[in-house]
C-alpha cells in the first residue's frame, strides 16, 4: 500500500483530497498535515510513499521545503499542487524543480471539476510512484553492500554467496510457505488464494505491506472468496496447517519454534526496519533460527526490495526454494525483480500459475 501525506491549509481541500486518495487502488491518505512545519514535522517521524503538497507553503519562494526534506534524507515522492496563479506557477518553477509531479487545482470544485481534479491527482500519484520505485531501483545496488543490520548477519553479499552455493541442495518436504508482497498485493491475493487447494500440509504466512486495522479485513475478504481459513495473526499463536496467517499490519511479525517444537508466532510493534512495519526481511531473518529446514518462500508484485537480504540470509543456513512472480503480470515489479537479481529465484511464475507451483512443491 502506497502511503501518502496529504499536507493543505485547508480542511476542505484535504478531506477532497484524501477521499480521492483513498479511491485509487493500492493508494491511502496515511495522515494530514497544516502548513510547512507540520509536513516536515510528520515526515521527520515516519515514512511517507509520496507526499501532496501545497506549493503555497513555500511562501518565499526559495525552495526552503524541498531543501529541509532533502536534509531529512528521506526518499519520499513530492507532488506540488498549486491554485492557478502567476505567483504560484513562478514558485513552482523555482522551488520545485524536484517535485515528482506539479499539477493546478481548479478554484471551484463543481462535479465535472473535481472529477477532472480527481483523475489529474490519480495520474500524478501514480507517476509519483513510478518516479520513486526508478529511483529507489538504481539505489539497490549500494544498500546490498551494505549489512542488513546490526543484528542480522552476515552480510548481504556474504549470505547470497553461500546461498547460491546451497541452491543445489535437495529441498522438501516443506514445513512452511512464507510470502511478502506489497503494492498490488492485495489483488494478488484475491486471484491467488482461491487456487489453493483445500487441503494444505504446512502452514501458510503472509507478509503484506499494510498499515494498522488494514490486514484484518483483508483476511476476512481472502477467507469469504477462497472458502479457506485466512486469519490475522495473533501474539503467540501455534502455527497449524491448512491455515493462512497475514501479519498484522502495522506490526512485525516473527517466526519461532514453542517449548513442544511448533511453530509460533511472534507480533510486536518494534521500529520500522528498511522504513516498513511489518518488514518481510524481518520474518525471513527469524526463520533461520528455527527448527524447520526446508521452507518455500514466496515474492510477489511490490515496490522496493523488501524479502531479498532476509531470503539470501535465510538461504545460507536452511533449504529454501524461491518462487518469484513474473514482470508482466506484477503490477509494481520490484520486490520479486529483487530476488531474481540477486540470483535467489528459483523459478519464476505469472500470478496465475503461482498457486499450482506452490502446491507443486508441496506434494499436491
Amino acid at each position: 500500500m502506497t502511503s501518502v501525506l496529504v499536507a493543505d491549509d485547508s480542511a476542505l481541500m484535504r478531506r477532497i483530497d484524501c477521499d480521492i486518495i483513498n479511491s485509487v487502488e493500492n493508494f491511502c491518505a496515511e495522515d494530514i498535515a497544516f502548513d510547512e512545519n507540520s509536513t516536515l514535522k510528520k515526515l521527520s517521524e515516519r515514512d511517507f510513499d509520496i507526499v501532496l503538497f501545497n506549493v503555497s507553503f513555500d511562501s518565499s519562494g526559495s525552495g526552503h521545503f524541498m531543501e529541509k526534506l532533502s536534509d531529512l534524507k528521506k526518499s519520499t515522492a513530492v507532488v506540488a499542487i498549486s491554485y492557478p496563479i502567476s505567483e504560484d506557477r513562478n514558485l513552482v518553477g523555482k522551488a520545485y524543480k524536484e517535485a515528482a509531479g506539479f499539477f493546478i487545482r481548479p478554484f471551484h470544485m463543481s462535479a465535472e471539476e473535481r472529477e477532472e481534479y480527481k483523475a489529474h491527482l490519480s495520474s500524478a500519484l501514480r507517476n509519483a510512484l513510478e518516479k520513486k520505485q526508478s529511483l529507489d531501483s538504481s539505489m539497490k545496488k549500494k544498500k546490498l553492500d551494505t549489512m542488513f543490520s546490526s543484528a542480522y548477519k552476515p552480510s548481504i553479499k556474504a549470505a547470497l554467496q553461500i546461498a547460491k552455493k546451497r541452491k543445489a541442495v535437495s529441498n522438501g518436504p516443506y514445513r512452511l510457505v512464507a510470502l511478502a508482497c506489497s503494492t498490488g498485493g492485495p489483488q494478488a491475493l484475491h486471484k491467488m488464494i482461491p487456487m489453493i487447494t483445500k487441503t494444505l500440509p504446512v502452514p501458510f504466512i503472509i507478509v503484506q505491506h499494510m498499515p494498522f486495522g488494514f490486514t484484518a479485513p483483508l483476511a476476512k475478504r481472502l477467507s469469504e472468496s477462497s472458502g479457506l481459513t485466512v486469519k490475522e495473526v495473533r501474539d503467540g499463536e501455534i502455527l497449524l496447517k491448512n491455515v493462512i496467517y497475514i501479519a498484522p499490519g502495522g506490526r512485525h511479525l516473527e517466526i519461532e519454534d514453542d517449548d513442544s517444537g511448533n511453530l509460533k508466532a511472534k507480533v510486536y510493534d518494534g521500529e520500522p526496519v528498511n522504513s516498513l512495519k511489518p518488514c518481510a526481511d524481518v520474518t525471513y531473518d527469524s526463520l533461520r533460527h528455527c527448527s524447520i529446514n526446508n521452507i518455500l518462500c514466496v515474492v510477489l508484485t511490490g515496490m522496493g526490495m523488501d524479502g531479498t537480504m532476509g531470503i539470501a540470509e535465510l538461504s545460507s543456513v536452511k533449504n529454501t526454494f524461491v518462487l518469484s512472480q513474473d514482470e508482466k503480470s506484477s503490477v509494481v515489479y520490484g520486490m520479486p525483480k529483487s530476488v531474481f537479481d540477486c540470483g535467489l529465484s528459483n523459478e519464476v511464475q505469472p500470478l496465475e500459475n503461482i498457486a499450482q507451483s506452490i502446491m507443486k512443491k508441496l506434494g499436491g
